[in-house]
C-alpha cells in the first residue's frame, strides 16, 4: 500500500511569453497584467515559490523598461523562492529548426538567465509543450538535465493517469533526459479559476501515495480569463495558504535531485498540445478530446504548415536564412574582425527572432493572424540575408536562383536585389509568394482566408446566406437570433459588439467571415464569369471559368539586360477558358521582371485564343497587398480608406499611401482596367477569449474585359512601385 505522505510537494511553473515582432505595448502589457502582480503577490506571500519560464523578448524588454523587476527577479532566485528554466531565446519549436541554431538558441537564453539571475538554469520548458523523439541528444548537448512536460504525452505513451505525474526518464540513442509530467487532470482544474475541485485532487493524489505533483500554467493564457490573471493569482495564492498543513510549493530540480525516486524508463513519442492539434486539423479542442484524447493528438507540429501554406514558406525561408548565416560563420573567423563580430550577432539575433513559434499558428490575440508579427518576421529573415550577403560581397547586385525551397518538388525562382528579395511559383501558377523590401517585410503575404474551429461559435449565432445573387448582395434570413461576443479591431483601437443587438454588426460580420475557395497569391491568373461583382469577389464567392489559378506554368527563359540592371523572367501555360459551356484553348504569356536599383515590378501579359472560336470574357489578376488598416487609396487627388470596397472604371493609375509602414505604392496599368479593392480581414480569437476582426491587407484586382477572335493575341501591362 502506498505511503501517505505528510507533505504534498505542490511544484507550480508559470510561463510568460511575447513574440518579438509584438511591439512594446504588448511587452508592456505583460509586465502591467502578469508579470508585476506576481512579483508583488510572491512578496506578500512569502512561503509561495514556483518555477517561472520567461522567454528571450520578455527578458530583453525587462531589461531596457524594467530593470527594477530584474532586481526583484533576482532577489528571489537568491532565497529559492524562483526557479529560472530555460527554453529556446524567441520560443522556437526546437525541432523545426536547425540544431546549430537550437543550441545557440538554447545556451543564449541560459547565459542571459545567469547573468541576470546568478544561476544558470538546469531545466526546459518546451515551446507550446511541443515533444520530439530526439529532445534528450539536444537538451544532453545544452547541457539542460530536465524537461517540464505535459501530463498527456506520458497518457499517450500508454500510462495511466495515476502513473503520470512525477519524475520519469527517457533517452535517445543512449543520451539520458529526466522529465518531470504534470497531472493531466489537474491542468484541466486549474484553467478555471482554483477552487475546491482543484485542491480535493490535489488531496486525492496525496491519498494516493503520490508525493509531488507539477502544474503547468501559461500566464497569457490565464489572463485571458474572467478577471485576469491578478484576480486568478490571488484566489490561487489564498487557496495554497488555507491548505499549507498539509501541502506546500516546491521547486522543479528539487524533484529532479531525487533520482531515486523517478518512477523509470518511458518512451515518449512525437506530440502536440490539444491547442496545436486544434490548429492543424481544423478540429475542435473538445472534439479532439472526445474522439479519442491524447491518442488523437499523437503527432507532429509540422501539420500546421501543411493546413497553412503562408506558415510553410515562412518556415522554409528562415531556413535558407539561416543558411546564409552559417556560411557567414564558417567563413570568417570570430575573434579577427570586431565589426564583423558584431554584424554577425546582430544577424543571429534577427535569426533567433524570425524562428519564434507563435507566427507559425493562429494563437489566441496573436500569432499566423497578426499582420504585425509576419510582417516583423520577414523584416527579420531578410535582415540575416541581406547581412551575411554584404559579409560575403554578393550585396549590390541583381541575382537570381533556382531552388526547391518550400520541400514541395518544384523550383522557385529567388530573385535577390539590393531592395528587395522576391518569388516567383511557376508551378503554383506562376505566382508571386514573395516580395520582401527592407524596413517592411514581405508586401505579398496576405494569408488566404479559411475556416477555423472558433468560427463554429459565430455560426451558431449568425445566419450567412447560402447564396449571393447575380448583382453580389448578400441575403441574410430574418429568422437570426442569439448572441456572442464579437471585437472589431484596427491598429490599436478597438470596439466590442454583441451580434443580437444590431443587425448592422450582424451583416458586417458575415462579409468577413468568408472561406476563399483558392489559395490567396499575388498575380493569380483569373478569367471571371459575368456575374463577378464586387460583393461577390470580396466574399470570395464569384464564379471563375477559367483554368490556371495554381495550375503549372512553364518556364520558357530567365533573361538579364545588359549591364545586369534587369531581370526577366518569361512563363507561359497552354489552358482552358469556358465560354457557355464550352471549354476553349487559351494560351498566356507572362513576363516578370524585377529591378537592381528600385524595389519594383513590372507584369506583361500575352493572351492567345487558340482556337478558331471567338473567347470573351473578364481576365484579371490579383494582387494583395500587406498594408495596415489605415493605408488610403489616393484616386484623382481623393484619399479613399483602405478598409473600404470599391470598384473603379478607367483607372491608369493608383496610388497606396500608408502611414504605419511609411510607403508608398504606385499602380500602372496599360490599357487602363477596372480595378475591384477590397479589404481582407479574418475572424480570430481576442487575448479575452472573445472573437474580433482582424485586417491582413488589401486585395486589388485589376481586370479588362477581352474578346478574342480566333487566333488573336491581346497585350496587357501593369506595373508596381514602391517608394519609402
Amino acid at each position: 500500500m502506498s505511503a501517505l505522505w505528510s507533505q504534498l510537494e505542490f511544484v507550480p511553473v508559470l510561463h510568460l511569453h511575447v513574440p518579438s515582432g509584438m511591439g512594446v505595448q504588448a511587452l508592456e502589457r505583460a509586465w502591467k497584467r502578469q508579470l508585476a502582480p506576481l512579483l508583488r503577490a510572491m512578496w506578500e506571500h512569502q512561503d509561495f515559490c514556483c518555477g517561472l519560464h520567461i522567454s528571450g523578448a520578455v527578458l530583453h524588454g525587462m531589461a531596457v523598461h524594467k530593470a527594477e523587476g530584474l532586481v526583484a527577479l533576482e532577489q528571489m532566485v537568491d532565497q529559492g523562492r524562483i526557479e529560472m528554466v530555460a527554453g529556446g531565446w524567441s520560443h522556437p519549436f526546437l525541432s523545426g529548426i536547425p540544431e546549430r541554431d537550437a543550441l545557440s538558441q538554447l545556451g543564449l537564453q541560459s547565459r542571459l538567465l545567469e547573468m541576470r539571475t546568478g544561476m544558470r538554469p538546469s531545466g526546459v520548458y518546451l515551446s507550446e509543450g511541443v515533444w520530439d523523439p530526439d529532445l534528450p541528444r539536444l537538451l544532453e548537448r545544452a547541457k539542460l538535465n530536465y524537461a517540464l512536460v505535459s501530463g498527456e504525452l506520458l497518457l499517450s505513451a500508454g500510462l495511466r493517469p495515476s502513473q503520470v505525474p512525477g519524475l520519469h526518464h527517457t533517452e535517445r540513442g543512449g543520451r539520458v533526459l529526466q522529465v518531470l509530467a504534470s497531472d493531466p487532470a489537474l491542468d484541466r482544474l486549474l484553467r478555471r479559476t482554483p477552487g475546491p475541485d482543484a485542491l480535493s485532487h490535489l488531496e486525492q493524489r496525496r491519498a494516493m501515495g503520490i508525493r509531488s505533483v507539477l502544474w503547468i500554467g501559461s500566464m497569457s493564457a490565464i489572463d485571458r480569463r474572467p478577471g485576469g490573471f491578478k484576480r486568478w493569482l490571488n484566489q490561487f495564492l489564498s487557496g495554497l495558504n488555507d491548505n499549507g498543513h498539509w501541502m506546500n510549493t516546491t521547486l522543479p530540480s528539487e524533484i529532479t535531485k531525487r533520482k531515486k525516486e523517478g518512477k523509470g524508463l518511458v518512451y515518449l513519442p512525437s506530440w502536440v498540445p490539444a491547442h496545436i492539434a486544434e490548429a492543424s486539423t481544423a478540429v475542435p479542442e473538445n472534439e479532439l478530446r472526445s474522439r479519442g484524447g491524447w491518442f488523437v493528438r499523437a503527432g507532429r507540429w509540422e501539420g500546421l504548415m501543411v493546413r497553412y501554406s503562408e506558415s510553410n514558406r515562412l518556415h522554409k525561408r528562415m531556413l535558407l536564412a539561416s543558411s546564409y548565416l552559417h556560411r557567414l560563420r564558417a567563413t570568417h573567423k570570430r575573434g579577427t574582425n570586431p565589426e564583423l563580430d558584431r554584424l554577425m550577432d546582430s544577424a543571429a539575433l534577427a535569426l533567433y527572432r524570425a524562428q519564434g513559434s507563435s507566427v507559425l499558428w493562429p494563437a489566441a490575440g496573436g500569432g499566423f493572424y497578426n499582420q504585425s508579427l509576419r510582417l516583423s518576421t520577414w523584416r527579420d529573415m531578410l535582415e540575416v540575408e541581406q547581412s551575411a550577403q554584404r559579409a560575403l560581397g554578393e550585396f549590390g547586385g541583381l541575382r537570381s536562383l533556382k531552388a526547391d525551397v518550400l520541400c514541395s518538388g518544384h523550383d522557385d525562382l529567388l530573385i535577390y536585389s539590393p531592395h528587395v528579395h522576391a518569388a516567383l511559383e511557376p508551378s503554383q501558377g506562376a505566382v508571386l509568394a514573395e516580395f520582401t523590401v527592407p524596413g517592411v517585410g514581405n508586401l505579398v503575404d496576405v494569408p488566404t482566408r479559411r475556416e477555423e474551429p472558433w468560427h463554429r461559435s459565430l455560426l451558431e449565432h449568425a445566419k450567412l446566406p447560402a447564396l449571393v445573387t447575380d448583382e453580389g448582395e448578400v441575403v441574410f434570413d430574418d429568422d437570426s437570433s442569439g448572441g456572442t461576443h464579437v471585437e472589431v479591431e484596427f491598429e490599436d483601437e478597438s470596439v466590442s459588439y454583441s451580434i443580437e443587438d444590431d443587425r448592422g454588426v450582424l451583416e458586417h460580420l458575415a462579409s468577413v467571415f468568408a472561406v476563399d475557395r483558392e489559395r490567396r497569391a499575388a498575380l493569380s491568373d483569373r478569367f471571371l464569369g459575368p456575374t463577378a461583382s464586387v460583393g461577390n469577389l470580396a466574399s470570395g464567392q464569384y464564379p471563375e471559368v477559367g483554368d490556371f489559378l495554381g495550375a503549372s506554368y512553364s518556364v520558357l527563359s530567365v533573361d538579364r539586360s545588359d549591364g545586369d540592371e534587369q531581370i526577366t523572367v518569361s512563363m507561359a501555360r497552354e489552358g482552358r477558358v469556358t465560354v457557355g459551356r464550352e471549354p476553349r484553348l487559351v494560351q498566356i504569356r507572362k513576363r516578370v521582371s524585377f529591378h537592381r536599383d528600385s524595389p519594383a515590378f513590372e507584369v506583361e501579359y500575352e493572351l492567345v485564343n487558340r482556337t478558331s472560336k471567338p473567347v470573351e470574357s473578364t481576365f484579371a489578376v490579383d494582387l494583395p497587398l500587406a498594408l495596415t488598416a489605415r493605408a488610403e487609396l489616393m484616386i484623382d487627388g481623393e484619399r479613399r480608406s483602405a478598409t473600404g470596397q470599391y470598384r473603379l472604371e478607367d483607372l491608369q493609375e493608383l496610388v497606396l499611401n500608408d502611414p504605419v509602414l511609411g510607403l508608398r505604392v504606385t499602380l500602372n496599368f496599360e490599357p487602363a482596367c477596372i480595378l475591384v479593392a477590397h479589404p481582407v480581414v479574418c475572424v480570430v480569437r481576442s487575448e479575452d477569449g472573445g472573437l474580433k476582426e482582424a485586417h491582413q491587407g488589401v486585395c486589388l484586382l485589376p481586370q479588362w474585359p477581352v474578346k478574342l477572335w480566333g487566333e488573336e493575341r491581346r497585350q496587357l501591362e501593369m506595373s508596381l512601385k514602391i517608394e519609402r
